[in-house]
């Protein structure tokens, strides 16, 4: 635990998500199948966020009752409720994030994967499982590989023979940026997802998304020679990314008698997730969750 105690949590209800207010996304992610399931809430905290307090702050977090009592997760009969129980037991992982825009996605353009016009190339169709619960049969779910970015995204070369001609089209570090990430989320999908010709609905909607979850500062040097760090408000300065983003893989109550069973998600999909992101700066943390 921090010297400082426990991080404590308010739900800011009135925080305002343009992106999701914005016609062209909205109708997008109608598209793609995850409006109903895609969820952004934000909190604000009470002591300073370091680095080496991330566990506690994510303990912290799930366990606090004004974040069990708001933070919403979906349930059996496709609605959502708050996640109820607090949670002793966090599995995360830290996901890079360093992109202050999204130039990577213009080495997608090399006309293996997406022509110069942006038009997702074809391939032949196959088939890739989505229900990662291997208890649930009846749950089973394939996502159709028709084209090669999804193939690039989705696949790796035990599952394709060909995926070394495409491949290298995004490094292994592009592929851990959030920013990338995020770009996948969208393109998976939800269950009734309608694909995209073009990759230009992908980015944009993906761009316009990162821009209300992450969080920049500007880099300046001081008379002393010093870098310092400040809140971004326009100008040529150069950005940096102060936003810290976790991947929550699971969260468990071990003594509510819930037999260990995940709060947040009712089964364990390919494009279920939950991710916290972090500004140190405003003592603010975000939440992105969807459940397919």
């Amino acid at each position: 635990m921090d010297p400082g105690g426990y991080f404590n949590f308010q739900h800011l209800s009135n925080h305002k998500f343009p992106a999701l207010e914005n016609p062209t996304v909205k109708e997008n992610l109608v598209k793609w199948s995850m409006i109903d399931g895609l969820k952004f809430q934000a909190y604000s905290f009470d002591k300073p966020f370091r680095k080496y307090n991330e566990r506690d702050f994510l303990t912290d977090f799930l366990g606090c009752q004004n974040v069990v009592s708001s933070l919403l997760k979906a349930t059996p009969d496709h609605g959502f409720s708050s996640i109820g129980v607090p949670v002793d037991v966090v599995k995360f992982s830290e996901i890079k994030c360093n992109l202050t825009s999204v130039e990577l996605f213009e080495k997608l353009k090399n006309n293996k994967v997406v022509c110069q016009s942006g038009s997702i190339i074809k391939c032949m169709p196959q088939y890739i499982r989505a229900d990662l619960n291997s208890e649930a049969a009846s749950l089973d779910f394939e996502i159709e590989i028709a084209d090669n970015l999804r193939k690039l995204l989705l696949c790796n070369e035990d599952d394709i023979d060909d995926l070394e001609e495409i491949g290298q089209t995004l490094s292994e570090d592009d592929r851990k940026e959030f920013l990338c990430t995020l770009f996948s989320h969208l393109v998976i999908g939800g269950s009734l997802c309608q694909y995209e010709d073009n990759v230009e609905p992908y980015i944009q909607t993906t761009k316009l998304l990162y821009k209300d979850l992450i969080a920049v500062a500007v880099n300046t040097t001081n008379s002393d020679g010093m870098t310092v760090v400040g809140e971004h408000h326009g100008g040529g300065d150069s950005l940096k990314v102060i936003s810290y983003v976790y991947k929550i893989h699971s969260a468990v109550n071990e003594f509510a008698g819930t037999g260990n069973k995940d709060v947040l998600f009712n089964r364990q999909y390919l494009n279920n997730f939950c991710y916290v992101i972090v500004n140190p700066l405003k003592q603010l943390c975000v939440t992105v969750y969807h459940h397919v």
